[in-house]
């Protein structure tokens, strides 16, 4: 995997629980959580043994929360990685991290976009937004 790596990011049109596991099956069907088994449990205060399912459905009933979830793709080529980013005023920012070229990341975010519906935007190396506020900022930023 080379670096550094363009990440794409879009605004999913949904909260639930559904739609995040659906982002992860058409993206990384073969994914690894890039997080230690204790870590949901301990920042958002859940049974340690919460599945994925679970704690995506946890965060879909407690919108208020925010939380950030990574996963290495385990199949060759790209995206390396997938991210869920559950803000705190209720949205949902879905992520993909590839190769830094301008023409992988156009292609991650065309396919990004066309899953979620809306547009998006690319960066280098940055972290997800934080809120459905700041998402918009960096969208117009990076027109």
């Amino acid at each position: 995997m080379p670096g550094p790596l363009s990440d794409c990011y879009v605004l999913s049109p949904s909260r639930s629980s559904a739609d995040a596991l659906l982002f992860l099956r058409t993206f990384v069907p073969d994914h690894s959580p890039q997080w230690d088994d204790s870590d949901p449990s301990e920042v958002l205060g859940t049974p340690i043994d919460m599945t994925l399912t679970q704690i995506t459905q946890f965060l879909e009933a407690h919108p208020e929360l925010a939380y950030s979830m990574y996963f290495r793709n385990n199949a060759a080529g790209q995206p390396y990685f997938a991210i869920l980013c559950y803000c705190g005023d209720g949205s949902l920012i879905f992520g993909l991290s590839g190769e830094e070229s301008g023409a992988s990341a156009s292609c991650l975010l065309g396919r990004l976009e066309a899953h979620a519906g809306s547009k998006g935007y690319w960066s280098v190396e940055e972290v997800p937004p934080d809120s459905k506020r700041e998402f918009f900022t960096r969208a117009s930023q990076c027109a």
